[in-house]
């Protein structure tokens, strides 16, 4: 609503909601009504459609475009096109490298809505292996009556809605003891494809950031990928290093690139932590219980990490082993 230099307004209303309420084969009427205080009775214009040419449709989107996993390593494209009328379209796929383009024939598949207007799926299918360049695109374009030139959506795998990042799911936390092994592992999980590179990184005690490498003081086995239901990948990489007493490791991180990844991701075992070996410093005490029974208990204390095993046993042989609980 706009306010003219005299005082008096002005006023445009639209409607746009007659989409699935009319069959757009069939002619129809539209009806605006105008009622105001200074108007005895409502001012009423008509619109009756063109018998011939029924009532036209734009296509809708409503989803982005659609990527799924396929075997053997393929990539199925996706976009549906809604609600449009008349019935024909054209829809066209291309695959952008940056350096050149090329066309990619596609399937439709047409359906018709209650209303008598139609939607569209329209797919194709391109390399898995195309998706390792970042710089590679998929682009659709559609063409309706309805519209005055060509519209069109594209994806790229540094997209927001690419769906098969990497993902660290587990990561060890950096418990050592001196002279003894330490393992470290780091799994990434629901990525594709399957060009992935993992690297380690050491903080030392000024915080220095050093990177790691396979060699004579740190085993760093290559990474196996596993393929998995859903046709995405998953890898374990570990590290396995033996520290002394004087071991300058202070925490690891696990650092991982990928083609979808503008930067990479990482994940920190945190601090080191030691093992501390359990301390058993009292004698086992017994104390009788209501029913007659006799409760024994042991206390064992400052031990690292938490998981420890306690078992009790009796009779000459000490063979039978007893039911027992712990509290930690």
């Amino acid at each position: 609503m706009s306010e003219n230099q005299d005082g008096t307004f002005n006023a445009t209303s639209t409607c746009d909601n007659l989409r699935g309420k009319v069959n757009v084969t069939q002619p129809h009427t539209i009806q605006a009504a105008v009622t105001h205080p200074r108007l005895k009775q409502p001012v009423c214009k008509e619109w009756t459609s063109d018998p011939q040419d029924g009532y036209k449709l734009r296509p809708i989107v409503t989803r982005p475009l659609q990527l799924s996993l396929c075997d053997p390593g393929e990539v199925l494209c996706s976009l549906n096109l809604e609600s449009f009328y008349p019935k024909h379209i054209d829809i066209s796929w291309r695959c952008d490298t940056g350096q050149s383009q090329k066309d990619i024939s596609s399937q439709e598949k047409y359906q018709e809505n209650p209303d008598q207007s139609y939607n569209a799926e329209s797919a194709c299918k391109i390399p898995g292996d195309s998706l390792k360049d970042p710089e590679f695109k998929v682009i659709v374009r559609w063409k309706h009556e309805t519209m005055e030139d060509w519209e069109s959506r594209e994806l790229c795998v540094r997209d927001p809605g690419f769906p098969w990042r990497p993902n660290i799911t587990d990561m060890s936390p950096l418990i050592v003891q001196p002279n003894q092994q330490t393992r470290l592992k780091c799994t990434v999980s629901g990525y594709f494809p399957d060009v992935l590179t993992v690297m380690w990184f050491m903080k030392n005690a000024r915080q220095e950031t050093i990177p790691v490498s396979n060699g004579s003081k740190y085993e760093i086995p290559e990474i196996s990928q596993e393929k998995m239901s859903d046709n995405t990948y998953t890898c374990t990489s570990t590290l396995c290093f033996t520290p002394t007493s004087n071991s300058e490791e202070k925490e690891f991180i696990c650092r991982v690139s990928h083609p979808s990844l503008e930067e990479p991701i990482e994940r920190s075992t945190g601090p080191a932590r030691t093992k501390v070996s359990p301390t058993v410093r009292e004698p086992i005490k017994f104390s009788l219980c209501e029913s007659g029974d006799v409760l024994c208990s042991l206390y064992v204390s400052k031990f690292y990490p938490k998981n420890i095993n306690i078992t009790w046993t009796t009779g000459r042989d000490l063979k039978n082993k007893i039911r027992s609980t712990k509290k930690i």
